[in-house]
């Protein structure tokens, strides 16, 4: 009875000493499993969370997005990458492509619409290759932007998307092969020389434009057509230059000004009708327009630059607004088929060789009012037999202006 007191004693020590109970009851390797909140347990997450999906992973990029467009020219990049094809840049407004990488040899160029699951708003400096025969864009592109394509002398066809706001500084210079394209409504800005020197024939300007940047058609050879559906009010530098072969211009009856150099050289050109408004023309603003036979300009120019009329070779009939005070230097230089000019009164001075070898010129009238006749202004290096002017008492300055015994004038 003493032996069983004592080895009774014994267990109920141990079990109130925290002794291991018997195997009945919860596992330890059950227990270590449920780890109570807030412990300090390490948990792998790849254990506890299924893997992201490609769908998940592209709305996390996606969600840096602020406003779908193309960028602006000082805004800056947050990341680059490249993929196989194509180097390019994020930023909040969407991807920018911004050089081709691949096979140089393509004769047809495929812009994605999206690189890492973002969409790709612009296109800019991506390629220049003469390989390249035809170009597609993504539906939600926004902006062609600086030299785009320029080079691709090959290009013939592209299609430019709705969303287009902006076409970009000689993006498509130089592209000889280009015969047409369609600008879409919600186009709003053409930058500088954005189709020059390309083989365009026939433009159409939509509505919805509202910003054009100088010679964006210079050296356009074969471009015939020039149609303008927006209230332009400008015509800007050079926009035409050296467009031997335009014939037809539209569209531009609430111009205020026509830019310098503006339609120089427009050989094919053989009549032009000054918008009813118009306030300036600049300097060389149809020089060496050889085709010009017969212009009226309305009295509400104020404006005439140098040379603006300058060896207009066929010119033989124009008149001199009475809102002008000056002819400026050069202004019909050289213009043979001239023959005669009337220079209404509220005209002060005439400039340097304003009528210099104008060789066909017999006869010109001053009206009083008149007070400076410039240099040369009415020489005639190549003989101008039989010219008579007579000059009005309003004179106060006369330097030179014939050069020719033969000529005749009375003051």
């Amino acid at each position: 009875m003493k032996k069983v007191a004592i080895a009774l004693s014994l267990m109920l020590l141990l079990s109130a000493c925290g002794a291991p109970s018997s195997s009945t009851g919860t596992p330890d390797s059950e227990k270590q499993s449920q780890s109570p909140q807030g412990s300090t347990q390490p948990i792998n997450p790849s254990e506890t969370a299924p893997a992201a999906s490609s769908t998940d992973q592209a709305q996390a990029s996606a969600r840096v997005i602020t406003e779908l467009r193309a960028p602006k020219g000082n805004e800056i990049p947050y990341e680059h990458g490249s993929t196989e094809d194509f180097e390019y840049d994020i930023y909040r407004c969407g991807v920018e492509v911004r050089k081709y990488i691949g096979d140089e040899d393509i004769t047809e160029l495929v812009i994605p619409s999206e690189i890492e699951g973002i969409p790709v708003v612009s296109v800019i400096w991506c390629c220049s290759l003469p390989s390249i025969e035809r170009i597609i864009l993504p539906d939600n592109l926004y902006g062609i932007r600086v030299d785009a394509f320029r080079g691709c002398e090959n290009l013939t066809e592209i299609n430019i998307p709705d969303t287009i706001t902006i076409i970009g500084q000689s993006s498509f210079q130089g592209c000889k092969s280009l015969e047409s394209i369609n600008l879409p409504e919600g186009l709003e800005e053409i930058q500088s020389f954005a189709f020059s020197n390309t083989g365009l024939r026939e433009v159409n300007i939509p509505a919805s434009v509202n910003e054009i940047g100088e010679s964006i058609f210079f050296y356009c050879e074969r471009l015939e057509f020039a149609n303008f559906f927006n209230d332009i009010t400008l015509i800007p530098e050079s926009m035409f230059d050296d467009c031997e072969s335009l014939v037809s211009i539209h569209g531009i009856d609430n111009v205020e000004e026509i830019g310098k150099a503006a339609f120089f050289g427009c050989d094919s050109l053989t009549e032009f009708d000054f918008p009813p408004n118009l306030k300036k023309i600049g300097e060389e603003a149809f020089s060496l327009c050889n085709g010009l036979t017969s212009l009226y300009i309305p009295d509400t120019v104020e404006y005439i630059g140098p040379k603006a009329f300058y060896r207009c070779t066929s010119l033989a009939n124009i008149n001199i607004p009475t809102s002008l005070s000056s002819i400026e230097d050069w202004t019909f230089f050289e213009c043979t088929s001239l023959t005669f000019m009337h220079i209404p009164g509220n005209v002060k001075k005439i400039g340097e060789e304003a009528f210099g070898n104008c060789m066909e010129l017999n006869q010109v009238t001053i009206d009083e009012g008149l007070e400076e006749i410039g240099s040369a202004a009415f020489a005639a290096g190549h003989g101008c037999v039989g010219l008579t002017i007579s000059l009005p008492n309003s004179i106060k300055k006369i330097s030179t202006p014939f050069r020719n015994d033969t000529l005749e004038y009375f003051p």
